[in-house]
């Protein structure tokens, strides 16, 4: 009986979904050129479906181009919604003037609850190929990466059926084995 009671416990544990992390990334170049456009691309890292609402704070000067995806642009916020896309481009034009610029975000997965922030770091400079050293042949690409801090599971069909038929059934196990 009382592999019987094991049993019963390891089919519980089988039937629970497992714990899901979705990862979402922003990739920038390094360093562009004042009023240069250039592209930076937001990458989920996860199988479809994907329901992922972005927000990202534009430093001052920045001027959004185009977005692959649906946009909404309120001051220096664009609002993204990645709706079955795991990538999305969007082209930007640098300020006019030189330094170091960090545009932040954050990211909401709408299926599963997730959250969690993006950071990359954009310098502007008016540094052209004869000033750059051999080393350095073209722009490379920042990646922040940011995953959710606690994994969320996604629900299984029926799980709630499947949970009271087993508590029911353990309890009557119980009972029956007293």
């Amino acid at each position: 009986m009382k592999n019987l009671f094991i049993a019963i416990v390891i089919v519980c544990i089988l039937c629970t979904s497992t714990a899901s992390a979705l990862k979402v990334e922003i990739k920038t170049p390094s360093v562009v050129h004042p009023n240069e456009k250039f592209n930076i691309s937001i990458v989920v890292d996860e199988n479809l479906p994907t329901v992922v609402g972005v927000a990202l704070n534009v430093p001052e000067g920045f001027t959004l181009v185009n977005c692959s995806t649906p946009y909404k642009v309120s001051g220096n916020t664009v609002s993204l919604a990645m709706i079955n896309d795991t990538r999305v481009e969007c082209t930007f034009k640098a300020p006019s003037s030189e330094g170091t610029f960090t545009i932040r975000g954050r990211w909401v997965d709408m299926l599963n609850d997730g959250e969690g922030k993006l950071e990359a770091s954009i310098s502007v400079s008016k540094v052209t190929a004869t000033q750059i050293t051999t080393t350095i042949v073209a722009p490379t690409t920042t990646t922040a990466t940011t995953t959710h801090p606690t994994a969320t599971t996604k629900q299984t069909p029926g799980f709630e059926f499947i949970t009271a038929v087993l508590s029911i059934s353990l309890i009557a196990l119980r009972r029956w084995l007293r």
